[in-house]
């Protein structure tokens, strides 16, 4: 049976909203109006050709249509993500499903730490001991730590974000995911734009990007950002507002194309990240009587209660001190600790540096047979942490009991220092046969990363370092293939082989003990 054909009804027929009477009518009116002449407009060139604009990807190492890719990925161009204002990696959790992206400082106190899943494998800190389930790759290149990878997206021509393992197609293989990011390359088109926002708490970003050609083989292009914002805790300590955004990135890239068949593309990266911390926010205190039974022994809270409570009075150190009315203000409490506003009142270092380089090499060969692509890459990170993470005032390194050799420690205070250096390389080959039924993709990576990662961790009990130095090699070849029966049945298959060599030297040790030996033999001095 024959549908009746469906008519767009004319504006004018259109009943006209009524506008409360605080609201400028001519003005309102008017963007209303707008509003529906641009339906009323997409819905005949929609009737009129019913077309969608093809999305092209590269998630198999071959461009191909977002619809013909029998994968589970999300692509996003960069007009897409400045059109939706995207500016931000960890913002594409909110276009992307199963995908939680998120600049958590975990454990440590990094304002620049990727805290990424997808379908609930991912990594919540940037311990080197273990690598990240969701892979970050930047022009192919893997970043083998999730510090430093909260980028901001300057120049981005397109994100794809791809759900499940990845070993058959990238050098680094992955289990939980990957997100490949392609930024724009230089063309002989000269250029450029700049992009100036402006906000509350002070917030003032500035983009730019320029691209000139330098003859006619030889294009280069360059981006900056400079992205500043108060943060939304207060520390009254220090007058420092935590979760505050001070980033400055450039990027220089240059292409050289001698040949319709050759394509070399270097770049050079820079990404410097200052903050005053996360913002960080002490919400409860477990107190006495659940603070005593918390742990075997009580938990830092009510070992440290003991002794700002303590008073001749009661005999000594008792926890009944700090839950009375007038509890002394050393008292670690609901009522001493828990503002209630974004006020932390930590007087501990609180502060977040990170310092990223990379420069990347890329030589692209379309050859009759194939196309061959060598791809290498150093990347360094430079990075420097500190969190008062109880967020109240100790007087640290006084005495806890006037007479006695007791001193006050921090209940939790966490310090990091981070740094890595990589190198990575890798050749692929791809190409297609048998009529171009069969697509196929392999390849040979290694990559080397060393580093150190050393912490010092202020407790009640104990002042720790814990943390130590790596030096990992991975070496990996792998192969995939996609045979075409018909247009609508194809077979794919694929298969790796990694070599992995993992060398880890701790550097633990205690550092001191403020309330003297615990009966354990480890904790004594005497055992050294």
């Amino acid at each position: 049976m024959r549908q009746p054909e469906k008519k767009i009804p004319d504006i004018s027929a259109l009943p006209q909203p009524k506008l409360p009477n605080w609201i400028s009518g001519l003005g309102r009116q008017s963007v209303t109006w707008s509003c529906l002449a641009a339906i009323s407009i997409t819905g005949v060139s929609i009737t009129a050709n019913a077309t969608l604009e093809e999305v092209v990807v590269t998630a198999r190492k071959t461009a191909e249509s977002l619809q013909d890719t029998p994968i589970s990925v999300t692509a996003l161009s960069g007009d897409r993500l400045e059109d939706m204002g995207l500016s931000r990696i960890t913002k594409l959790q909110n276009v992307t499903p199963n995908l939680v992206f998120q600049n958590t400082p975990a454990y440590s106190g990094a304002g620049n730490n990727a805290a990424v899943y997808i379908r609930g494998v991912g990594q919540k800190d940037f311990v080197p001991t273990i690598d990240p389930g969701v892979g970050i790759y930047v022009d192919e290149v893997y970043l083998g730590r999730s510090a430093g990878a909260v980028l901001d997206m300057i120049d981005i021509q397109q994100v794809e974000i791809l759900r499940g393992p990845q070993g058959t197609l990238f050098g680094k293989n992955t289990i939980g995911g990957a997100i490949s990011i392609t930024t724009t390359k230089p063309n002989d088109e000269f250029g450029g734009k700049v992009d100036i926002k402006l906000g509350t708490d002070d917030r003032q970003n500035i983009r730019g990007v320029l691209n000139v050609p330098l003859s006619d083989t030889l294009y280069a292009r360059g981006s900056f950002g400079s992205l500043q914002q108060d943060g939304y805790v207060f520390r009254p300590f220090d007058g420092k507002d935590l979760g505050n955004q001070d980033t400055v990135m450039g990027r220089l890239a240059f292409r050289w194309a001698p040949s319709d068949t050759f394509t070399a593309d270097l770049s050079f990266d820079y990404y410097d990240d200052k903050t005053n911390g996360p913002p960080l926010l002490t919400t409860r205190v477990d107190e006495f009587p659940e603070s005593a039974t918390a742990i075997p022994g009580g938990n830092f809270p009510f070992i440290h209660n003991l002794f700002a409570g303590f008073s001749p009075d009661f005999g000594g150190p008792n926890p009944i001190v700090c839950t009375l009315p007038d509890a002394p203000v050393a008292c670690f409490t609901n009522a001493n600790a828990v503002t209630g506003d974004n006020t932390n009142l930590g007087t501990g270092p609180n502060f977040s540096e990170m310092e990223n380089e990379a420069v990347s090499l890329t030589l692209t060969w379309e050859l009759d047979a194939f196309t061959a692509k060598l791809i290498a890459s150093h990347r360094s990170l430079d990075g420097e942490f500190a969190s008062d993470r109880d967020g109240y005032a100790q007087n640290d390194g006084e005495p806890a009991v006037p007479g006695l050799p007791i001193m006050v420690n921090p209940i939790t205070h966490y310090f990091d220092t981070f740094q890595q250096d990589q190198f990575s390389v890798e050749l692929q080959l791809s190409g297609s046969s048998v009529e171009d039924r069969l697509n196929w993709v392999v390849g040979v990576y290694a990559f080397e990363e060393d580093g150190e990662n050393i912490n010092p961790v202020d407790f009640t009990t104990v002042s720790i370092q814990s943390g130590g130095y790596f030096d990992y090699s991975s070496e990996a070849a792998f192969a995939q293939a996609t045979f075409d029966f018909t247009d609508k049945l194809s077979a794919t298959a694929g298969i790796r082989y990694t070599k992995e060599d993992r060398d880890y030297l701790p550097d633990q040790y205690i550092q001191e003990m403020p309330l003297g030996g615990l009966p354990f033999p480890c904790f004594n001095y005497s055992d050294g």
